[in-house]
């Protein structure tokens, strides 16, 4: 009897990456989407504040990140079918030329990325960022205690983590010395920045599940 598509090992590291992909990507809108109710409904304003911070913060992931990964799974999705995913009958192709426009609508993703550059990264002179590359690291401390695959997901969280850290300072410098440096950076840090995200939000309802 020959084998289903799903059964051969490529295939199932494909459509893996596209079930993890898609769950990265709902967790970073859902937590955008979280953090502006809280900005608009927390009793305290200092609350609200911050909340508004991790909003702006957010929001070029969730836009940026999102399309971009959008397009990389509906890809995958006319990979996964070999031949016939490039025919029009399963849809698959209609679906990746509909995602193409998400990276473009609503400010381009390298608007996004610019954005989050030259105005996100700076607010408070780096120091949102900062609290938030603490607190995965917390979570990263956590996951260590999953056992053998947690300790080497919190070895790579905690490495992506030290790059986003060390970029962050980087741009920082550079971006009053020779902003067009900075900025043929920011689509690569977008891309870095949202893995790191998607991540830390993975790992935790990896914890959640743990008990």
């Amino acid at each position: 009897m020959s084998a289903t598509v799903d059964q051969h090992p490529d295939v199932r590291r494909m459509l893996s990456s596209m079930r993890l992909a898609l769950d990265a990507m709902r967790l970073v809108v859902y937590t955008t989407a979280i953090e502006s109710d809280r900005a608009s409904s927390a009793s305290g304003a200092a609350e609200r504040e911050h909340a508004q911070d991790m909003v702006d913060l957010l929001t070029p992931v969730a836009k940026a990140w999102v399309t971009d990964l959008g397009v990389e799974i509906t890809s995958l999705g006319i990979q996964v079918l070999g031949g016939v995913g490039y025919s029009e009958e399963m849809r698959a192709a209609q679906r990746w030329r509909d995602s193409r426009i998400g990276p473009i609508y609503e400010g381009t993703n390298g608007i996004q990325a610019i954005d989050l550059v030259t105005r996100k990264l700076p607010r408070h002179h780096g120091a949102l960022v900062e609290s938030l590359l603490g607190e995965i690291d917390r979570t990263a401390g956590k996951l260590a205690g999953l056992g053998p695959g947690g300790v080497q997901a919190a070895q790579r969280l905690e490495e992506a983590t030290g790059a986003v850290r060390s970029t962050l300072h980087w741009f920082l410098e550079v971006l009053g010395e020779d902003p067009e440096r900075a900025l043929a950076g920011a689509t690569p840090f977008l891309g870095l920045f949202g893995d790191v995200i998607g991540g830390w939000l993975l790992a935790g309802r990896a914890l959640v599940r743990s008990g």
